[in-house]
Formats: structure tokens, C-alpha cells, sequence
């Protein structure tokens, strides 16, 4: 694989062939920043284990409330970030794939380890939580339901805890839950919402591409003044994580399987949608280089103000007031500004294609997959050794990384079979 010119110009015949379009260069910096994000997730992960009250690694009683409000903090515009950057390798998917294409390749390379993810690893995951944890069988009362284990003191028999969770997965499937989403899926609980959103988006990015070519040029061209980019641009997810704060949508809505959480979805939806228009500009990507200082500075300020209201308890009341709207746009302003920063210093900093940038960029979503099952059965072992907590912490994550790497090297890049199944490209 070469170098690649980042933001040479790309003017788009609009009869150009697939062929064609499959040597346009594609942004290193893209490729660079979702590789650290996700390997970011693993310290990320790593760390509440031995400090937050609840996660979705839990093998640990202890608590600390700062930990989950900066877990959280960082949840804020983490998620949005990695949703901006699928919409900017969307752009340059669709330059080099057909639309029917790029759908068989966002089901198999999304679909397959949510497979892998929901009978394979989340059982696991879940068995060494309850190990942890006897109590959490009852955790299912939090979200309004029953989870019912004829012989709970079984539990620890591995043989039957999966028939166990075999039943509540068919069960709670039939009758959706909450806990559906929040036990299976894990680490990948986004992963859904990146594939629906990558489907019901199509049409739209189709159509920009082709008739609508002139409505994307007048979005960008005004979303090219630095405060247009900076300030209005937080202002379309805000209104529709305003509209939606209250719940109506998912109360409509109860039942279907993964919307409990409309406001974020739809935030999710217009970044998405943020990062195909940035990489369909020039001019705007310079922009965005150009404003990603300011822009950190700027979410980072945000940041701070939206921790101190939370962790003082200062949290207006959800509604349409103006303390409620204004808290939600701050909150939408944390994650559209420290995302769109850390994309314009990318653009900076993270230009040249190397060949450990490439193995990570192929390991990076297996490793993230794999990452989960082992930090919480590392967690599980280590935590019981009476050494002080860092040193816990430090080998849990070692541990992890090692073994994640050990088996994407070892296993899953030598097989397209395995490839295929944890959702890396074809060698």
C-alpha cells in the first residue's frame, strides 16, 4: 500500500466508473484516528473495573463516583467521534463500491461479529461477572423485568449457565428488553446503531451524490465560516436531542428492538452525516484544520462546565425549558466540538501511511472485539491476588492487549474464515 496524498483536490464526474472511482486516494488521518480511539477503549475499559460501582465489566465492589462522571465525560464525544469518522470513510466506500456493494459489506463486516459477539463472547463475559457477582442474576429488575434461574446456586456449572442464557436471550428477544441490548451485545452495544444508521443514511448520500450535488455544495460552502462550523453546527443535533429528551419517541417506540435511546441515535445520525459533507469539501476540511485548536479549546471548556454541573448535582430537570435546552446543547457542543478538533489535528499530524499504521488499522476492530472477553476473565483472576489496585490494573490491561494481539496475529489474520467472522477485511 502506498503513501497517500491526503487532501489533494477531488473534483467527481458524475458518470465516473467503479474502476475509476476505486483509485481515488483515501485520508490516512481517517484510518490513524479510529485505530487510536479504539485501542484508546482498552485502558478506557481497563480502568473502572477496579474503581466504577457498575460496568459492563464488573468484577469489582468498589466505587468511585469521579471515575463514572469522566467515564462518562468521555462517552460524551468518544462514540460521536468514531461515528464522524464512518461517515468519512463512507465517502470514500461509496467512491470505490456500488450502493448494493457497500451494503453486503457493512452486513457482513458489522454483522458477523455481532454474531460472534452475542453467542459467543457476551455469555462468556456475562459467566465470569456472575462468578464475580452472584447478585447481579437480579440485576434485571432495574430495567422492569424478571430474570428468573430455576437454580441460581448452578450457575457457577458452565454447561448450565449457557442454557440459562440461551433461554433469556430467545425469551428476552420475544418480549424486548433493555437488558437485551446491555448483556449481549457488551463492547459492541454501538456497533447496531452504526449499521442501521450506515442503511437508512444511504438514500440520502446517494442522492447528495447525484441530484442533490448542488445542496451539499451549499451546506459545506456555509459550514466553511469557522463559526458556522463551530457554533451552528451543534445546533441541529442539539434541537433533536432537545425534541427527543423527554422520552415521547421511546415510549412510541417500546418494544422494538435497540431504540431505548433515541437522542443519542439521532446525534449519532447527524455527525455520521457531518463527516460524508466534510470529506466531499476541500475547502471545508481546510477549515477543519485550521479551527480543530479552537475547536478543543472550545469542547474542552464545554467539557468542564457540563462535569461540574453533574458531579455538583446541578443537572436541570429533563424538559423543554431554557435551562434543559441549554444543557442539552452544551452537551451536543462536547461532543460535535472535541470531535470535530481531534479530526481537524488529525488532519495535521497523522498524514503518512506506515506499515504499523496499516497492521493496526487491520487489527484494530478484531482486537477491540476480542478485548472484552479477555479483560473481564483477566479481571476476574487478578482481581482476587491480594497486590495493590494499580498493579491490578496494570495487569489486567497487559494482559489483555497481549492476548488480544496474540490471537489476531496467531488465529484471526490467517484464515478469511476468521477474518470474516471478526470483521476484518480480506487479506
Amino acid at each position: 500500500m502506498e503513501t497517500r496524498t491526503p487532501h489533494a483536490p477531488a473534483r467527481e464526474p458524475s458518470g465516473t466508473e467503479p474502476a475509476q472511482r476505486a483509485r481515488r486516494p483515501r485520508c490516512i488521518e481517517i484510518d490513524w484516528l479510529r485505530t487510536i480511539v479504539v485501542f484508546a477503549t482498552i485502558p478506557f475499559h481497563a480502568v473502572p473495573v477496579i474503581g466504577a460501582q457498575r460496568t459492563v465489566f464488573l468484577v469489582s465492589a468498589e466505587s468511585n463516583p469521579l471515575l463514572a462522571v469522566l467515564g462518562g465525560f468521555v462517552l460524551t464525544w468518544g462514540i460521536p467521534l468514531l461515528f464522524l469518522l464512518a461517515g468519512a470513510a463512507t465517502r470514500f466506500a461509496l467512491d470505490a463500491r456500488s450502493p448494493g456493494a457497500y451494503v453486503r459489506e457493512r452486513l457482513m463486516r458489522l454483522g458477523a461479529p455481532l454474531l460472534l459477539m452475542v453467542f459467543v463472547f457476551a455469555p462468556l463475559q456475562i459467566y465470569f461477572i456472575l462468578l464475580s457477582n452472584p447478585e447481579l442474576v437480579t440485576m434485571g429488575q432495574q430495567f422492569g423485568i424478571q430474570i428468573s434461574v430455576p437454580q441460581p446456586e448452578r450457575l457457577r456449572e458452565i454447561g448450565y449457565f449457557f442454557a440459562q442464557y440461551l433461554t433469556f436471550l430467545v425469551t428476552s428477544v420475544r418480549g424486548y428488553s433493555p437488558a437485551i441490548g446491555s448483556f449481549v451485545l457488551g463492547h459492541l452495544w454501538f456497533v447496531p446503531r452504526l449499521l442501521v444508521i450506515s442503511l437508512i443514511s444511504l438514500p440520502l448520500l446517494l442522492y447528495l451524490r447525484g441530484r442533490g450535488r448542488r445542496v451539499a455544495e451549499s451546506i459545506t460552502e456555509a459550514g466553511a465560516h469557522p463559526i458556522v462550523l463551530l457554533f451552528v453546527g451543534g445546533l441541529v443535533p442539539a434541537g433533536l436531542v432537545a425534541l427527543l429528551q423527554t422520552g415521547w419517541l421511546s415510549r412510541v417506540t417500546e418494544g422494538w428492538l435497540f431504540t431505548d435511546d433515541w437522542p443519542n441515535f439521532f446525534l449519532d445520525l447527524v455527525i455520521f452525516l457531518y463527516g460524508y459533507l466534510i470529506y466531499t469539501s476541500v475547502r471545508l476540511r481546510g477549515v477543519v484544520r485550521a479551527q480543530a485548536v479552537p475547536a478543543l479549546v472550545l469542547g474542552s471548556v464545554c467539557g468542564g462546565i457540563l462535569i461540574g454541573l453533574v458531579y455538583s448535582g446541578h443537572v436541570p430537570a429533563t424538559g423543554y425549558s431554557l435551562a434543559s435546552l441549554l444543557f442539552a446543547y452544551v452537551q451536543t457542543l462536547v461532543a460535535w466540538l472535541i470531535a470535530l478538533g481531534l479530526l481537524g489535528l488529525a488532519m495535521r499530524l497523522l498524514t503518512v501511511s506506515t506499515p504499523v499504521q496499516r497492521y493496526l488499522t487491520d487489527a484494530a476492530f478484531p482486537v477491540f472485539v476480542l478485548h472484552g472477553p479477555l479483560l473481564t476473565i483477566s479481571a476476574y483472576y487478578i482481581l482476587q491476588v491480594p497486590i495493590p489496585g494499580i498493579v491490578q490494573a496494570l495487569l489486567i490491561f497487559a494482559i489483555t492487549v497481549a492476548g488480544a494481539f496474540g490471537i489476531y496475529e496467531y488465529v484471526v489474520r490467517r484464515t478469511p474464515v476468521t477474518r470474516f467472522l471478526f470483521g476484518a477485511k480480506p487479506p
